[in-house]
């Protein structure tokens, strides 16, 4: 995708984010939404702020256990882990996590260009496998009346195309055909990406348990700062409730429409709250409350691993002039 159409994906998905905020907020009146939001307490507000942070450094971990270590062995674990968390501000300015691609050119000195590509791809099938396994009871217990045949049929056919797909990707008819097409004109641009999907699937089941270790408490923790959120606004919502609302939410926003699934998290949680009878006034001050916290938490991100990051970089670069 060109520049000019990634530029108009973006804006275009970011209008209906900000679109659909409009109308819940158009929904409901404002100083219902805002009034508790001034009776915000700073414990809760500081242990969902602790808990996003936690989060994305999590997402920027689960990668890196997929990838290894690099063959020269020039990278510790926190140096790696660092790259991939430098680049989570960006996802400010894109939709889903697709920033994390950009972390290819600078970890390219360490690693051939398909084992960083397999690793973050493999890394959201796990996360989606593991999310699609859990939706059937996710609907059952936050969506009543949602859980039907159908629903459970279409669930049931994405995990399988899910839980297939790393395979499909190691399928030596597979690779021949994208190797004639895709990588015909590109041959380095996937390089690597086969071997060490099939090295992880075959040889490193550890890996792959590490990381669905970590989506599992990365999900948990997702679902207690709804939790608190809720608790922030007067709301007493169990932690079971609160993470299968969160796994539902995860599964939508999974899909990039808009940056951080700006509009359609709120959305979600709004219907969420009107189904399980409660306020969704409280659902859509919740969602203000996070949106506001995200911001210091990308912050601190950007202050403590993106600067000094570049600072690093742009010093490599100055250093042969010297």
């Amino acid at each position: 995708m060109s520049p000019t159409r990634r530029r108009v994906v973006f804006w275009a998905g970011a209008a209906l984010g900000v679109f659909l905020v409009v109308l819940l907020l158009a929904r409901y009146e404002l100083s219902v939404v805002v009034q508790p939001l001034r009776q915000s307490r700073i414990h809760f507000l500081a242990a969902v702020l602790g808990l996003q942070l936690t989060i994305q450094v999590i997402n920027a971990v689960t990668p890196v256990v997929l990838l290894g270590q690099a063959v020269d062995g020039a990278m510790s674990f926190w140096a790696r882990t660092r790259v991939f968390l430098a680049g989570q501000p960006l996802a400010l300015v894109a939709p889903g996590r697709l920033t994390d691609f950009g972390v290819i050119p600078l970890l390219k000195a360490h690693y051939k260009p398909g084992a960083l590509a397999s690793s973050i791809v493999l890394d959201r099938l796990i996360t989606l496998f593991f999310l699609l396994l859990l939706t059937p009871l996710a609907l059952r217990l936050a969506w009543p009346g949602s859980s039907t045949g159908a629903t459970n049929m279409l669930v049931l056919v994405a995990l399988v195309v899910v839980a297939s797909t790393p395979f499909l990707f190691v399928n030596a008819h597979v690779r021949e055909i994208v190797n004639k097409t895709v990588l015909r004109l590109w041959p380095s641009l996937l390089e690597g990406f086969g071997a060490h999907i099939d090295a992880l699937l075959y040889t490193s089941w550890k890996r792959l348990l590490g990381n669905l270790c970590l989506t599992i408490v990365k999900t948990v923790l997702a679902g207690a700062s709804i939790s608190l959120l809720a608790a922030n606004v007067g709301l007493p919502l169990g932690l079971l409730t609160a993470i299968w609302m969160s796994i539902l939410i995860q599964i939508v926003t999974s899909v990039p429409i808009a940056p951080q699934g700006l509009g359609v998290a709120e959305g979600l949680l709004v219907l969420l709250f009107e189904v399980n009878e409660f306020p969704g006034a409280l659902a859509l001050s919740m969602g203000i409350v996070a949106r506001t916290l995200f911001i210091p938490v990308m912050v601190a991100i950007y202050c403590g691993a993106t600067l000094p990051l570049i600072a690093q970089r742009v010093a490599n670069r100055a250093a042969p002039d010297r």
